[in-house]
Parts: C-alpha cells; structure tokens; sequence
C-alpha cells in the first residue's frame, strides 16, 4: 500500500509569494489498481469526505466547481503523464498560474496534491497532514474541484480550492 502526501500545502491571500518545493515519484510504481475504476464517482467521494470534514469543524460545506474540477483533473494528468509529483509543472507554472490561464478568477487559493491506491487513504493522509487539512478547513475557501487520475504510482489526486464566487 502506497501513500504520499505532499508536504508543502500553498494558500494565497491575494499576492502570489509561496515556496514551492520538488517531490520525486518513487522508483517503484504501484500496481495495486488493477481493474476498470470510475474517476468521477471516486472525485464526488472525496468531495464529500472533504465537507463531512468541514460540517464537524462547523463550517459551510465547498461548492463543487467545475471549472476548478478541469484545472485540477489537468495537473494530474500531467504528473501522471510527464511522471512528476509537484505544485509546479516542468513548463514552471504553479496552480496559481494554472488557474489563470483558465481564466478563474480568485482573491485566494489553495492546493493538496497527493496519490495512494485508495480514496480513503488520500483522505486520512491530507487530514493527518497539518497544511493539507488547513487547506480543507479554511474558512475563506468556499469552492472545490478535485482532479483524479489513475496512474502507475496509484490514484494521482490534485484537491484544487478557491474563495467563494
């Protein structure tokens, strides 16, 4: 069983000034996945574990965003495809940029990349890791798109997040 979760989360309020850092994918990919999956499905269950966690911390729950939902779907693809594991791309452009280019506008974001053989293992390692569920708490983040592809190293997952309309 294959876990990572990446350490450094990103949040913006309102000027673009992060530290970003480099992960490298394991030598060793995970061949846990062996059968047909449906992303979607497994995308609206992360969405909902993610307000289950937001309604016990008594906050409003994220609204699914589709135009989010592409851009993070996107970035995993690509570090499935280009087999990288960071916030930055090998063309240099971080999720803020990313986010711009397709033309969403927002005063702050965040977010969690992650990958694992299971939703559920996702899940706990970004709510065991104290940034990454920062991102899932924060208040000033009310919409959500969640980004999932399968990949040789297991469900490659970009949780992508923005303030409310």
């Amino acid at each position: 069983m294959l876990t990572h979760i990446h350490k450094i989360a990103l949040i913006i309020p309102l000027i673009l000034s992060c530290s970003f850092s480099k992960n490298t994918l394991p030598n060793k990919p995970n061949t846990s996945i062996t059968k047909p999956i449906d992303i979607e499905n497994l995308e609206r269950e992360l969405h909902q574990l993610v307000n289950q966690e937001r309604k016990k911390a008594g906050l409003a729950p994220l609204v699914y965003d589709q135009q989010v939902q592409l851009v993070a779907r996107a970035h995993s693809r690509d570090m499935a495809k280009r087999d990288f594991f960071s916030h930055i791309n090998p063309d240099k452009e971080n999720p803020f940029d990313r986010m711009k280019k397709a033309g969403i506008v927002f005063r702050a974001a965040a977010e969690n990349i992650a990958y694992a053989s299971t939703i559920k293992e996702i899940h706990e390692g970004l709510m065991n890791s104290p940034k990454h569920k920062a991102n899932i708490l924060n208040p000033k983040l009310g919409r959500m798109g969640i980004g999932i592809v399968a990949s040789k190293y297991g469900l490659m997952t970009t949780q992508l997040f923005k303030n409310p309309k």
